[in-house]
């Protein structure tokens, strides 16, 4: 599958920080098209309140599993 130029930024980051997994709200028509699937499908849950279908995730090193758990903020951005 090819990753448009933005997928390929955040996997760098990613990578940079030793990030397995990325997550975020998004459209559920538009993150599919650069590799996010349902969060809730591998139990991963927001901190706030969100449609299920708009938290997004995808594994950044195939070699490791998408963790589970609650998906939170850090805290730069103020939301618990």
């Amino acid at each position: 599958m090819r990753i448009p130029s933005r997928g390929r930024g955040l996997d760098r980051r990613s990578r940079r920080a030793r990030g397995v997994a990325a997550w975020w709200l998004c459209h559920p028509t538009y993150c599919p098209r650069f590799g996010f699937d349902r969060a809730s499908r591998y139990g991963i849950a927001p901190s706030i309140e969100a449609p299920d279908e708009a938290l997004m995730t995808r594994a950044i090193d195939p070699a490791h599993p998408l963790p589970s758990g609650i998906a939170r903020y850090a805290t730069p951005f103020g939301i618990d």
